[in-house]
C-alpha cells in the first residue's frame, strides 16, 4: 500500500471494502516498514559502492567524472527536505544519494535550557 501512498489505514479501508481478515496491527506495519527501510537502504549501498568500483577499475583512477543534481520536496522555497544524487558521468549509474533536511528535530527539542548533561550529550 506504501507504493500507491497509503498507509495502514488505507490497507484497512482496502481490506474492509474487499471484505478481508483486518491487516496487521500499528506496531507491525511500523515494523514492517522499518525492516523494509533497512533492508533496501542496504541493498541501495551496496549497488552504489559496486558502481563506484566498477567505474574506478574501468578508468584505472580514482578520479572519475561526475554529476551531482538535487531537488527539494515541493516547489517554492518552503520545502524542508531535498535530495542530491551523484551520478557518473560514462556509465550514468548512481555513484551516491543523500537526503538534506533544513530542521533537525532532536535540535528542536533543546531549544531551553542549554546546559546541564543531557544537552551536552
Amino acid at each position: 500500500m506504501r507504493s500507491v501512498g497509503q498507509g495502514l489505514g488505507g490497507m484497512k479501508t482496502f481490506c474492509g471494502i474487499m471484505d478481508l481478515n483486518p491487516p496487521v496491527s500499528q506496531n507491525s506495519y511500523e515494523q514492517i516498514c522499518r525492516r523494509v527501510n533497512a533492508a533496501s537502504m542496504n541493498a541501495a549501498i551496496e549497488r552504489m559502492k559496486k558502481a563506484t568500483d566498477e567505474e574506478i577499475a574501468a578508468v584505472d583512477s580514482t578520479d572519475i567524472t561526475v554529476s551531482g543534481d538535487g531537488t527539494w520536496k515541493t516547489r517554492g522555497h518552503t520545502s524542508q527536505i531535498g535530495v542530491c544524487t551523484v551520478i557518473d558521468a560514462d556509465t550514468r549509474k548512481v555513484i551516491d544519494v543523500e537526503v538534506l533536511k533544513k530542521a533537525c528535530k532532536g535540535c528542536g527539542r533543546w531549544k531551553d535550557p542549554r546546559v546541564g548533561s543531557a544537552f551536552k550529550k
